[in-house]
C-alpha cells in the first residue's frame, strides 16, 4: 500500500501530530498499540485522497 509519495511519508513519519500524541515514527518503534494508531492515520489519509480522486 503506497499513501504518500517519499518526501510526503518521511515528512509524516517525523512531524508532530496532535490527532496521534506524538511523531509517527516515535509510536511505531515504541509499541504495537503505536504501530496501530499510525497504520490507521495512514488508512484515513488514503481513504481521503481517493475520495478526491472521484
Amino acid at each position: 500500500m503506497i499513501v504518500l509519495g517519499r518526501e510526503a511519508a518521511i515528512t509524516f513519519m517525523n512531524s508532530p501530530h496532535k490527532a496521534l500524541g506524538g511523531r509517527p515514527i516515535d509510536l511505531v518503534i515504541a509499541s504495537d498499540e503505536g504501530r496501530s494508531l499510525v497504520e490507521d492515520a495512514l488508512a484515513e489519509i488514503q481513504y481521503r485522497n481517493a475520495a478526491t480522486e472521484y
